[in-house]
């Protein structure tokens, strides 16, 4: 993300945040302290999940399952 910083009037003023650098699969990112250095560790594409699945009412599936009474 960047964020436009100006000075005006000796006043601070942040702009409004936007994404600069999309990067699929970054597993690390690292910025030198000066900012003229980036090195992002990345996972191959192909290991990837290429769906998620969200399951809803997990626990009352389970105690239906393996009931503890």
């Amino acid at each position: 993300m960047e964020v436009p910083v100006t000075i005006s009037g000796g006043a601070l003023e942040l702009g409004r945040p936007r994404l600069f650098l999309e990067i699929p699969a970054v597993l690390d990112l690292a910025i030198s302290s000066d900012g003229t250095t980036m090195a992002i560790g990345r996972r191959p594409l192909e290991t990837m999940a290429s769906e998620v699945r969200v399951v809803l009412n997990w626990f009352e599936e389970l105690e239906r399952l393996v009931p503890t009474d």
